[in-house]
């Protein structure tokens, strides 16, 4: 739709008939790969990195992206313009090479590892045992309904609303929301006004860049959370969760400020578009502040969407279960880049109330995210003296 759009004098509506089946698409897409990277990360105790190490190629997409774009936007004709069909081919191209490396995913089964926990589980002292069955019998809509299991998409569909029905689900529904929500802004609204088009190819690489990094190093210090605390070995879920949302909390901050500093002098301006001028690569200093608040955006979207995803495979541990909360996911998160995007224009809402927002809507959902931390620390071992702290490695319990 889009080609034919770029190429024919055709009605708009084509377009937007081409973008409800490729969000139809992307639905199922996105819920099958997140249900597949929680069954992969599963099998281990790597399950951080497994995901981090899943968005990080996830936005080397975007990476690649940005660079072709600030490419081509950057080696424009005399005319200023460039015909869109071979850079849309080559992103074309990349989807159908995608589609066929699926053809070569393996079962899940397949990767099956020797977890910790199964290591351990002989060694379980009586207290250890009760709190482990209490935590493995939590809060599923599966447990609820009486373990009810049903190909039927409908009931399928079904067994997914009750998932607002738990107060889990309502209390990670605002960061869901949010992590959908803002990305227009920051991508569109903030980006198309203070950097021209090769610029925002920079920029947007520099964004999914940071945010590549990041999922690879946080998921790494969610794996690091085995401890060996006074003679006995525990997994301490809480505390690297509240050290995660700490440092979101942190670098969203820093980011937003610099957003704040970068709007501030056109917040109440009548036309937008006069009082802003897009910013060049050749602008020097006058691109660090705006680039520093895409920096700080990206990191925090690593940071959160690794959480995330390691928080559900916490809590939700069937393919059943997991499907329906990646489907609930994706569902809020979808709504959120539907409201935010609805909101772009400045006749409907000014770029600095959209700021604002954002920032209200991020500060609410890390609360009620906080009323939602993993279980506390599980001990694995039977008690035995020891002097120090030490951290345990993956795989090998002391």
């Amino acid at each position: 739709a889009s080609l034919a759009y770029f190429e024919y004098d055709i009605s708009h509506l084509v377009v937007i008939f081409g973008g409800i089946v490729n969000g139809f698409g992307a639905a199922l897409l996105w819920n099958a790969q997140g249900v597949l990277i929680l069954q992969y990360s599963d099998q281990g105790d790597d399950s951080g990195t497994l995901i981090g190490i899943f968005l990080g190629f996830f936005n080397a997409s975007a990476i690649i992206g940005g660079t072709l774009s600030f490419w081509y936007f950057h080696n424009t004709d005399d005319q200023g313009e460039n015909d869109p069909t071979m850079l849309y081919l080559l992103f074309l191209g990349f989807i159908i090479a995608a589609a066929i490396g699926t053809r070569f995913l393996l079962q899940p089964s397949q990767l099956r590892k020797e977890k910790t926990e199964d290591v351990l589980e002989s060694n379980l002292n009586p207290e250890s045992q009760k709190l482990l069955s209490m935590d493995q019998s939590s809060d599923s809509p599966i447990a609820a309904e009486g373990q009810k299991r049903s190909s039927s998409w409908k009931n399928e569909a079904k067994q997914t609303l009750t998932l607002f029905r738990t107060r889990r689900m309502r209390n990670l529904l605002i960061l869901f929301f949010y992590y959908g929500y803002k990305q227009p802004y920051q991508i569109v609204t903030f980006g198309d006004r203070y950097f021209n088009d090769a610029l925002l190819g920079l920029e947007v690489t520099l964004f999914y860049f940071v945010c590549g990094a990041g999922a690879l190093w946080i998921g790494r210090v969610l794996d690091g959370s085995w401890w060996f605390w006074g003679g006995r070995l525990v997994r301490q879920h809480r505390v690297v969760a509240i050290r995660n949302l700490w440092v979101s909390v942190i670098v969203t901050t820093i980011g937003n400020i610099c957003a704040v500093i970068q709007e501030w002098d056109c917040r109440n301006a009548i036309n937008d578009e006069l009082c802003v001028i897009p910013l060049d690569y050749t602008d020097g200093t006058k691109v660090i502040v705006p680039t520093i608040a895409y920096a700080c955006w990206g990191f925090t979207e690593a940071v959160v969407m690794t959480y995330i995803f390691w928080l559900l495979g916490v809590y939700y541990e069937s393919q059943e279960d997991q499907s329906r909360a990646m489907a609930f996911y994706a569902c809020i998160h979808s709504l959120g880049w539907a409201v935010g995007f609805w909101f772009i224009p400045a006749s409907r809402m000014k770029p600095f109330t959209q700021l604002a927002w954002t920032i209200v809507i991020f500060f609410v959902g890390t609360f009620l995210c906080l009323l939602e931390l993993p279980p506390p620390n599980l001990d694995l071992t039977s008690s035995t003296p020891t002097s120090e702290l030490s951290v345990v490695p993956k795989g090998q319990p002391k």
